[in-house]
C-alpha cells in the first residue's frame, strides 16, 4: 500500500509538471502568434485548471477579442463568456458581468443561468441603493 501511495503521489506530480510544460509551450506559441484564438483559449482553459482565475480571465478576454464570426458558434465562446460573467460578478465588476451575461442570452444552454445572474446583479444594485 505504501508503494502504491508513493506511486500515486509521483504520478500526480508528473501530471502537474506535464501540464505546466504544456502551459509554457502554449505561451510560446502565443508569443509567436501561432493560431492565436485557439492558443488563447487553451491558455485560458489551462489557467482555470490550475486555479489561476485572473490569468484565465485575461486569456478569455483576449480570446473573445480575436474570435471571428465562425468561432462564435463553437462551444468555446459561451464557455469563455460564462467564465467571465462569473469572474466579473465574483470580483464585483458588475457592469462587465452584465455585458457578458447579456451576450450569453444568445446561447440556449447558458441563457437560463445568465438570466438568473442578471437578476442577482439587479437585486444587488437595488439593495445597495
Amino acid at each position: 500500500r505504501m508503494w502504491r501511495a508513493i506511486a500515486d503521489c509521483h504520478a500526480k506530480n508528473m501530471d502537474k509538471l506535464s501540464n505546466s510544460n504544456a502551459q509554457y509551450d502554449l505561451e510560446k506559441a502565443h508569443a509567436k502568434n501561432l493560431d492565436e484564438s485557439s492558443t488563447l483559449n487553451e491558455l485560458a482553459h489551462n489557467s482555470v485548471y490550475f486555479y489561476h482565475r485572473e490569468r484565465a480571465a485575461y486569456y478569455y478576454k483576449k480570446y473573445l477579442d480575436t474570435c471571428d464570426a465562425g468561432e462564435y458558434l463553437t462551444k468555446s465562446v459561451p464557455r469563455a463568456l460564462a467564465f467571465l460573467a462569473r469572474y466579473c460578478q465574483d470580483t464585483n465588476m458588475l457592469e462587465d458581468a452584465r455585458i457578458y451575461n447579456n451576450r450569453l442570452l444568445d446561447f440556449n444552454n447558458y441563457a437560463e443561468d445568465a438570466k438568473k445572474r442578471l437578476n442577482m446583479i439587479e437585486n444587488n444594485e437595488n439593495n445597495n441603493n
